[in-house]
């Protein structure tokens, strides 16, 4: 991970080897402040917004919950309005979706279309949360351009979370 350490009380020299360096090497050859650690930590997390559309309200905010004290900015959604949920997107443009299949109001599986078929926003990562795990369902979320497809009933919301972070750090596909 490469990040641009910049502070007021750094000499120049430091804030040229921070450019060349990963946050990682830089800490490991540096002596900074653990104010400027937490402030660079801050700063990289803010970057991060998701925006969870989730119709049982406990599971949404408890998602909610955990990923702001992970330090994700988190947006909500109930899915009640396939056309809101689309303008929040293009609004707030979340950099990841976690996205319940199963809605009252709202076909998520539509919904995943609309999103991956708008240029604007169809490279935001999808990340289908559902209940719905038989082969069709996970073959159409594939099909429609789902990113990963994982299974409430096999994660409670900590190894959610935790498999959540392990997925977006590697940027690697997970089945």
């Amino acid at each position: 991970m490469k990040l641009l350490i910049i502070s007021a009380r750094m000499s120049a020299a430091r804030r040229g080897r921070a450019k060349n360096n990963s946050l990682q090497n830089y800490l490991k050859t540096s002596i900074i402040t653990s104010r400027e650690v937490n402030f660079l930590i801050i700063k990289y997390m803010l970057g991060k917004k998701i925006l969870i559309v989730e119709d049982d309200a406990n599971l949404l905010y408890g998602l909610q919950a955990k990923f702001r004290v992970a330090g994700y900015e988190v947006l909500t959604d109930q899915g009640a309005d396939k056309a809101a949920i689309m303008e929040k997107i293009k609004t707030l443009k979340p950099g990841y979706i976690i996205l319940d299949i199963v809605l009252p109001q709202v076909d998520g599986f539509e919904l995943l279309s609309e999103i991956k078929a708008d240029p604007a926003i169809s490279m935001t990562q999808v990340f289908i949360f559902t209940n719905l795990s038989d082969t069709d369902s996970r073959q159409k979320g594939k099909e429609l351009g789902a990113d990963f497809y994982l299974i409430k009933s096999e994660l409670n919301l900590d190894e959610f979370v935790e498999k959540f972070q392990k997925i977006i750090s590697n940027k690697t596909k997970v089945n």
